[in-house]
């Protein structure tokens, strides 16, 4: 005796003549339930409005709190920030700081004088020291 059973596209009800794993009545509701299956509604329908309204609730539902963006976050963010700039530099031995603009300029400006003390040669018989002459490139007692 033959169970009957509801077609899974259309709802009728039908008999099964192929050995109880038939879901649908017909292969033509079989060929629609999967064309259907296939293919997105089309936008202007009831039926892709119901699912744009399915989707708009899962995003709606779905946002991960700490995707937004609040006063507080920033705040601690920036105090964050701050704490970690100033321990770094309360902790960090001067030699092994960064550059500034003001210590290159200082540097060029040491670099740029025309004469620069020799300190491994001894002063001349007079006890004039030796100096290097940038422009002229040669060494001049002073």
């Amino acid at each position: 005796m033959k169970k009957s059973q509801t077609c899974k596209h259309c709802g009728e009800y039908f008999t099964p003549n192929r050995r109880g794993v038939q879901k649908y009545c017909s292969n033509s509701c079989r060929s629609l339930a999967w064309r259907k299956s296939k293919t997105k509604p089309k936008e202007n329908t009831l039926a892709g409005i119901i699912r744009k309204e399915k989707e708009k609730k899962q995003a709606e539902t779905s946002t991960n709190p700490k995707d937004k963006i609040s006063f507080a976050g920033i705040a601690n963010a920036t105090i964050g920030s701050g704490i970690a700039s100033i321990a770094g530099s309360l902790f960090t031995p001067e030699e092994n700081k960064p550059a500034t603009k003001k210590d290159i300029k200082a540097l060029q400006a040491s670099l740029l004088k025309r004469y620069l003390p020799i300190r491994n040669m001894a002063p001349n018989a007079k006890g004039q020291y030796p100096y290097y002459d940038f422009e002229v490139k040669v060494v001049v007692f002073r």
